[in-house]
């Protein structure tokens, strides 16, 4: 009770400060503060926009990409929040998983080369926002003109892939093709994941392919689009992707979009060496019929996997229907209020979560005898945010929010029984209740700190659980929780230099949170550029993590340096970028590169040695 009470204390006190200010942004592009980060991506740059490992933007301001293993195993880290907490959506097109492991994780769906921008929301009150916001990336609009944009990307030594993205379009027609294959990597003592990581001798090459159509007409606009990719590596988890099938289709009116997209997702451990003693495999679908608009979302989602674990030691099989057949509907509506002294943002709306299969509710029973087939959630999300211009060299902005949203469907209903450790969900979660204050504050060009401090009731965690006459069980339960980050960014000229600081703690406990990333710093240097040339350095440094949770089977990392040069050259219409990464070839691990349970592989994820990238861009109007 007492932080309710100095949480409203503090966001009355900020908001009477700044009540005469004038209110001047809304949504802003390149930096400022705001609730709504809005870039536009520029093509010959696009590549330090795509959210692939060697991203830009993907590992500044609080965000980052956990590694998993190789080209297409990342997933979103922001602020301290992952997974489920944070939304990737495409146009309004809210994108979501098959795997419970989030091997088909949405992030690796964006296709750079077709995009022309990215916001970055750090609210709940937005469409489609999840408990911390959510990552949306823009399409191109449509034109009459003729235009051709690709970008080939190729990595060797260390690691041996290649990417082509290309974007064609006229007539109010676009389509877009993709590409890429790769073997897995080695880290800096050339070692492969047949050493590392269990794997069988010459593991794979992975394979992925993809291929969109929109065609705009007036105020209409309609599209479809389809991929495949096989054998993705996710030396992670305890599992790899084996064939994942993703279609997608949609018609637009204005700002209003019906949509639909659909997933057929295979997993197993048949690439490794474990799979003499022990077989696992999951096969997922999901299905998610969605219409958004300006100021609502109503999404209805269709989620069924069935798994296998067959231990050969014990000559037993477990059959589980992981993910029984749940639908998972929800519908929001959203608004702005521009009051005289501050901009004021709301959301509305309700979630229904529901299977129908009486033989996983028996075994949820088993272990609580409330368990329940059906739950329903009030959606709701309340933001005050001001923008303040201090002078005009100084800006700042405060933004204060509560909000609350319902966990997700595989918290509630995971059913997977195992020879040690079953994994079996919590279907009497409450619903995380999030307050927050967020405060960014700006100086001309060169300085720029942001905080963001959050107290979550009911926030969702893995969790270790007995009962009595049961196999022991990973399950969810609720906690308090406060997570905070904060960064800290000078430039000036050709220098640029940033750290980002994190801090989660259990406060039912004291004990730290799980997967909260250390401190991390990172420098740039950009060379003035001569005859079309670029040159960049770049630094980045993430400390050790001791502050870790033991029941989840967490691991304390160490610290950690790498130094990357690049290399850009403008030749119309035609940039040419090559790359050194790791170029002392430090062999390291990411702290975050290490799943805890019920995910656990056991196994730290090593980042590759030396690489040499190579990246070829062209853009050509006709």
């Amino acid at each position: 009770m007492k932080t309710i009470i100095y949480f409203l204390l503090l966001l009355v006190f900020a908001f009477k400060i700044f009540a005469t200010e004038k209110d001047t942004l809304r949504e802003y592009k390149l930096g400022g503060v705001e609730i709504v980060k809005e870039r536009f991506i520029p093509f010959e740059k696009s590549y330090l926009f795509n959210p692939d490992y060697q991203s830009e933007v993907f590992s500044k301001e609080g965000l980052n990409l956990v590694r998993r293993g190789g080209v297409l195993t990342q997933d979103v880290y922001f602020d301290g929040f992952k997974r489920n907490d944070i939304s990737i959506t495409v146009d309004g097109e809210m994108i979501q998983c098959a795997c419970p492991n989030r091997m088909d994780a949405p992030i690796t769906r964006i296709n750079i080369v077709e995009m022309e921008g990215i916001k970055i929301t750090k609210t709940t009150t937005s469409t489609n926002s999840n408990l911390y916001g959510k990552i949306e990336f823009n399409r191109k609009e449509l034109t009459n003109d003729f235009k051709v944009r690709s970008l080939i990307s190729g990595n060797l030594v260390a690691r041996n892939d290649y990417d082509l993205q290309i974007f064609g379009e006229g007539l109010n027609t676009g389509i877009t093709v993709r590409y890429s294959y790769g073997s897995p990597y080695k880290n800096a003592d050339k070692k492969g994941f047949d050493s590392l990581y269990g794997y069988n001798p010459a593991p794979p090459d992975y394979r992925y392919f993809t291929s969109s159509i929109r065609h705009s007409i007036g105020n209409f606009e309609v599209g479809v689009g389809a991929s495949i990719s096989k054998d993705v590596l996710f030396p992670y988890l305890r599992m790899d992707e084996r064939k994942t099938n993703f279609f997608t289709g949609f018609v637009k009116f204005k700002d209003n979009k019906l949509y639909i997209n659909y997933t057929s997702h295979l997993m197993n451990n048949g690439l490794r060496s474990s799979w003499k003693t022990m077989e696992m495999e999951t096969d997922a679908k999901n299905l998610t019929i969605g219409l958004s608009g300006k100021y609502f979302d109503v999404v209805a989602r269709r989620w069924d996997a069935n798994n296998y674990v067959f231990s050969k030691m014990m000559n037993k099989k477990f059959t589980n229907r992981a993910l029984p057949g749940i639908w998972d509907i929800s519908a929001s509506g959203n608004y702005n209020f521009d009051l005289k002294f501050v901009n004021a943002r709301v959301r509305l709306g309700i979630a229904n979560s529901s299977y129908s299969d009486d033989t996983v509710l028996f075994v949820h029973k088993n272990y609580d005898a409330e368990a329940k087939k059906s739950r329903f959630f009030l959606l709701g999300a309340l933001n005050f945010s001001k923008s303040i211009d201090i002078s005009n060299d100084i800006k700042t902005n405060i933004m204060a929010e509560v909000s609350t949203i319902s966990p997700s469907p595989e918290q509630l209903y995971i059913t997977i029984r195992r020879p040690n450790q079953n994994w079996i969900g919590n279907s009497n979660l409450k619903q995380t209740v999030k307050s927050n204050v967020s405060l960014e504050f700006s100086f001309v060009d060169y300085f720029e700190f942001g905080f963001s401090g959050n107290y979550l009731w009911n926030y969702v965690l893995p969790a270790p659980d007995t009962v009595a006459g049961q196999q022991p069980r990973v399950t969810y339960k609720n906690v308090k929780a406060t997570i905070l980050s904060s960064y800290l960014k000078f430039h000036y000229e050709w220098f640029s230099s940033e750290l980002n600081f994190f801090w989660g703690e259990n406060q039912d406990n004291k004990k730290p949170l799980p997967e909260i990333a250390p401190l991390t710093w990172t420098n740039t240097i950009n060379f003035p550029t001569v005859w079309n040339f670029t040159v960049s350095v770049y630094h980045r440094w993430e400390n050790a993590q001791k502050r870790v949770d033991l029941g989840l089977k967490e691991v304390p990392s160490s610290a950690w340096n790498t130094v990357g040069i690049s290399i850009a050259y403008d030749w119309k219409p035609f940039r040419f970028v090559l790359e050194v990464d790791n170029l002392l070839n430090h062999n390291y691990s990411r702290y975050l590169s290490f799943a805890r349970d019920p995910y656990s592989a056991g196994i730290k994820v090593f980042d590759p040695g030396r690489t040499i990238s190579f990246r070829i861009l062209f853009d050509q109007n006709f």
